[in-house]
């Protein structure tokens, strides 16, 4: 993933240090209806959501997909995301970002949109069925 980086200073009679480049999270009043703003900053055109049932069934998921729409951002749902999720949920959240063709995601759970990032990076260093198709 290109959101995060670790630089190392070497040198000489200097002290070991490092610098972690972190991504950027928005917080506030109204952030949500920017979510297809950010989206096709980005340029994205298809994304996967992932939430579950619950979510899926909030006034907070509906403004984000509005904001999605209104963007002109195509969305699929995947909404069987656990609070603790096992190998299999996990593959299944893989095979249906998959299976979708979308070039991004958008997730409550943060750890899973990194881990599905992740896997779309590692595809070109290891293949399995739970990897994702290059985009």
């Amino acid at each position: 993933m290109n959101c995060c980086h670790a630089d190392f200073a070497l040198v000489e009679g200097s002290d070991r240090g490092f610098t972690v480049g972190m991504p950027t999270f928005t917080f506030g009043s109204g952030v949500l209806r920017e979510a297809g703003p950010q989206a096709q900053e980005l340029g994205l055109r298809r994304v996967a959501v992932f939430t579950d049932k619950y979510v899926r069934a909030s006034e907070p998921f509906a403004t984000v997909m509005a904001s999605l729409s209104g963007a002109g951002i195509d969305t699929v749902v995947f909404d069987e995301i656990s609070i603790e999720p096992t190998d299999a949920s996990f593959q299944a959240a893989a095979r249906f970002a998959a299976e979708s063709q979308v070039d991004g995601f958008v997730s409550k759970p943060v750890d899973l949109e990194k881990f599905l990032g992740l896997i779309k990076d590692l595809q070109r260093f290891w293949h399995a069925d739970l990897i994702l198709p290059a985009v």
